[in-house]
């Protein structure tokens, strides 16, 4: 799990996202999807996997998904206290 969390955790500099910018966990949430889908379409043809394509597979399993977005809307909330 911890290596999970920190493939998604370490995102925020790679997608340009920072909590502090955001006034909600919902647009913050967004603007990393919009930013993770950028990143995957530049990226897809890559010939070695990088996190953005482990990212892309997870996305696609409704239980991880729904495990990002509570680690996302939880790292806003911390961040923004």
């Amino acid at each position: 799990m911890s290596s999970l969390n920190g493939m998604i955790g370490s995102k925020n500099g790679t997608y340009k996202v920072e909590p502090k910018n955001y006034n909600n966990a919902d647009e913050y949430y967004e603007d990393w999807l919009k930013s993770h889908n950028e990143l995957f379409e530049n990226d897809k043809e890559c010939n070695y996997e990088r996190s953005v394509h482990r990212i892309h597979r997870l996305l696609h399993n409704s239980f991880l998904n729904s495990y990002l977005k509570m680690f996302l809307v939880r790292t806003f909330l911390r961040k923004n206290r």
